[in-house]
């Protein structure tokens, strides 16, 4: 080679990949840490349904609504974009990305520790003034001790400030592939949020030391979650790419962020309601029957996190070929977690009232209505919509698909709400989700160049349900003629559920050999142990 010829510098070696599990297993992984968190989320509204009253139960869950919709429009949807920004950088471009990202929540925190001082200060004349529009004379609120407990929001802004960073954590670990990691993240904060409740609950505190409580414990998950970006990133050198700018982390993020806004809103509409429509007894029955159990929602939660990064990658191969293979991919994963999901939830469908009292007590007996119409929201909750588009670099389809939801939700559950009274919104959440599910696929065809029909699998969903079906008819049926205990009877009828569709769904072959051995792996802990 001569002088003159231009010296290029040698390559940097390549980065080692982080040797991963399959998609299934770190979805498998994330499931187990969503189940250990949520035996604690669980214990906590069975604990102080019998240590506080209605009133203060409804309290609390109106101030943790209120908290829980604010921060999500605060965030506006940069935690979900971390995995979409992180995906195949190197560990400098990581460090760099995951910076500005703190940078941006750490300054959404303290808007949130604003808008919430901002409630604390005018909440009581808003809710007062919304009574008084819905229900005339009869929406004085005064006494009530949701509206008297609204002065604890400024608290609760505090709180923010630790708690809104650390939510990028999850999916900065996933992205890192380390899904154990993420999972015993979650489980950290439920165990402090169940204890932030439970213990103020149990040495008479109330509400207010409840609040308060909360906001001192967020400083436990805030010192792990430095402690991960240290341990991750401590080290890390300079970046070998461009950085993302922050207009394209707002580019990408804020239609996320609308979606997210939109969703939570569409997600609480009934609350919402009960909430502006109802004094805090009513809150207190409404949102215990509006629980949701845990380890069913997260299944397709959890799947459409670990899966995202396969999928976009297939969506940026650019081919066909490589599409149409996400889309079969997906539209396999939709049936596996209908498998779980579909009988899981027909066992609450079947036993509502049963589960219910035995559960929260026979003071909370009329929450079954509610719950009814709940399971059958489960039942829906076999994939993460949202994610698929995501992945298709579509997040302007999320948000659209996620307005519509939110309109047809709100056309619907508003007249029931005022027409049938207290049952009205749950009743509308579950119709509105059928509409819900026509938005998504409509708009996934549109990202992924398919036809609406070859988006939902719905002729294998509703075979899987037609499975659960029949048990679930016969223990209904033997469920009139006992006179047990509650959870006697719901015992007896989930075993009827489960067994009779494990064998109805084996013999016509909607269960395969290698559903049962991952699942047998996964009961067994497998995927907390395996690393590939």
């Amino acid at each position: 080679m001569s002088d003159s010829e231009p010296q290029s510098k040698p390559e940097p070696a390549p980065e080692p990949e982080k040797k991963g599990q399959s998609e299934a297993a770190q979805a498998g992984v994330l499931v187990w840490g969503k189940i250990t968190a949520s035996l604690s989320e669980v214990l906590a509204p069975l604990i102080i349904v019998r240590i506080l009253g209605k009133g203060e139960v409804g309290a609390v869950a109106g101030l943790l609504l209120i908290y829980t919709t604010l921060s999500t429009v605060i965030t506006a949807g940069f935690p979900r974009a971390t995995l979409y920004f992180l995906a195949d950088k190197d560990t400098g471009t990581r460090k760099a990305i995951v910076g500005k990202l703190l940078r941006i929540m750490f300054g959404l925190s303290v808007i949130m520790a604003v808008f919430m001082a901002i409630g604390g200060w005018l909440g009581q004349d808003i809710l007062h003034l919304i009574g008084d529009l819905v229900a005339g004379d009869e929406g004085g609120r005064e006494d009530d001790e949701l509206t008297q407990s609204l002065r604890f929001l400024p608290i609760l802004g505090v709180y923010a400030l630790i708690d809104l960073p650390t939510r990028i954590l999850p999916n900065v670990l996933v992205a890192e592939k380390e899904p154990k990691s993420a999972a015993g993240f979650g489980v950290v904060r439920s165990l402090v949020a169940t204890v932030a409740i439970v213990l103020p609950a149990s040495l008479g505190f109330g509400v207010l030391g409840i609040i308060a409580t909360m906001a001192v414990g967020g400083a436990v998950p805030f010192w792990v979650f430095l402690r991960h970006l240290r341990r991750l990133y401590g080290d890390a050198g300079e970046p070998e790419g461009d950085v993302t700018p922050v207009r394209e982390l707002l580019r990408y993020a804020l239609p996320l962020g609308v979606t997210d806004v939109v969703n939570i809103l569409n997600a609480n509409v009934d609350m919402w309601l009960i909430v502006a429509l109802f004094p805090a007894e009513m809150v207190a029955l409404y949102r215990t029957g509006a629980f949701q159990i845990p380890i069913i929602t997260t299944v397709a939660y959890s799947l459409g996190t670990v899966y995202l990064p396969r999928f976009a990658r297939l969506f940026n191969e650019g081919t066909e070929a490589s599409r149409r293979e996400a889309v079969q991919i997906w539209r396999g994963s939709i049936l596996k977690v209908s498998l779980i999901v579909v009988p899981a939830s027909v066992v609450f469908l079947v036993g509502a009232h049963e589960f219910i009292t035995a559960a929260f007590t026979d003071d909370y007996a009329r929450s079954a209505e509610v719950f009814s119409f709940y399971t059958l929201l489960m039942m829906g909750r076999i994939s993460a919509f949202g994610s698929f588009m995501i992945a298709a670099g579509k997040p302007e389809y999320v948000m659209r698909s996620a307005m519509l939801t939110l309109a047809g939700n709100i056309v619907i559950s508003v007249p029931l709400a005022l027409t049938l009274g207290f049952i009205g919104p749950a009743m509308g959440t579950a119709i509105a989700f059928v509409p819900t599910v026509a938005f998504y696929c409509y708009f996934i065809a549109k990202a992924w160049g398919v036809k609406f029909t070859e988006t939902l699998p719905l002729l294998g969903y509703l075979k899987i349900v037609a499975a659960a079906a029949v048990p679930a008819a016969g223990a209904w049926f033997l469920k009139e003629f006992l006179e047990w205990p509650a959870i006697a009877e719901f015992a007896v009828s989930t075993a009827i559920v489960l067994f009779g569709y494990a064998a109805l769904a084996t013999v016509t072959g909607l269960i395969e050999r290698e559903d049962w051995q991952f699942a047998w792996g996964w009961v067994r802990l497998k995927v907390l142990k395996d690393d590939a």
